[in-house]
């Protein structure tokens, strides 16, 4: 019984890898295009260049808060173990990553949100006015 239910976490898990990928990548590609030809094409029109720099950092801030998502469904496996590791080997490509269940982990993953949310939301307001 507990082999069907691993293998029916492991299914889950995969599917929710697949979804929370596409939807990175599909996230990167729209801030790469607002980034690199929306805003250089709009700079005749100072208004529509600050529409696009708000939402080109408003999709920055959303990429950001899904990759941390991501991040946790993808490190799950680690979230049972009472005194699991700081750093984890990362689920994509190499070098080690923050782990979201450890104590300091998830705090450090919420500072660094918190301090990069306000630094966006900072520069989109001073986008707006000035």
């Amino acid at each position: 019984m507990k082999k069907v239910e691993k293998d029916y976490e492991l299914i889950n898990t995969q599917k929710a890898n697949k979804k929370y990928a596409v939807l990175l990548a599909v996230l990167t590609i729209i801030v790469l295009l607002i980034s690199a030809v929306l805003i250089p094409l709009s700079s005749s029109n100072e208004t529509l260049m600050k529409c696009f720099k708000i939402a080109d950092l408003f999709l920055c801030i959303l990429l950001l808060h899904v990759a941390v998502k991501f991040s946790k469904v993808a490190y799950q496996y680690y979230e049972d173990i009472p005194n699991s590791p700081l750093w984890v080997p990362r689920t994509f490509g190499y070098g080690v990553s923050l782990n979201p269940y450890n104590k300091i982990g998830r705090l450090l993953t919420i500072a660094l949100l918190i301090i990069i949310d306000l630094f966006c939301i900072g520069m989109g307001i001073s986008t707006l006015f000035l």
